[in-house]
């Protein structure tokens, strides 16, 4: 008796553990994806900077030539973290990649 009423635990214990593995790998995907929008994020706001930056009124602007710096320097640590935690993968790598396979075969591009 005591035997069924531990396997009956067991079972029980194991069927919530499941569910918990399903919910964090749930929060870590969450995370990979928002760690590659925020990189995305700030490489546009780089960019951003840059352009300003080279407009001839703001030209040689020492504070916005430091904010460009400091933007370079935070995404690089954004790059970082998304190497890391990347689950997902860059979607032009893997049209890349697709269109190499594809040339290898003989099948026609993606228009």
């Amino acid at each position: 008796m005591i035997e069924l009423y531990l396997q009956i635990f067991l079972l029980i214990l194991l069927v919530l553990e499941t569910f918990y593995i399903f919910y964090l790998v749930r929060r870590v995907f969450f995370f990979s994806e928002n760690i590659y929008e925020l990189t995305v994020e700030v490489e546009n706001y780089r960019e951003h900077l840059e352009s300003l930056y080279d407009m001839e009124i703001y030209h040689g602007d020492s504070t916005i030539h430091a904010l460009i710096e400091h933007t370079k320097e935070v995404s690089e640590k954004l790059k970082d973290f998304e190497d890391f935690y990347s689950l997902i993968e860059d979607p032009q790598e893997v049209e890349q990649e697709e269109n190499i396979i594809e040339k290898k075969e003989g099948i026609p591009e993606k228009q």
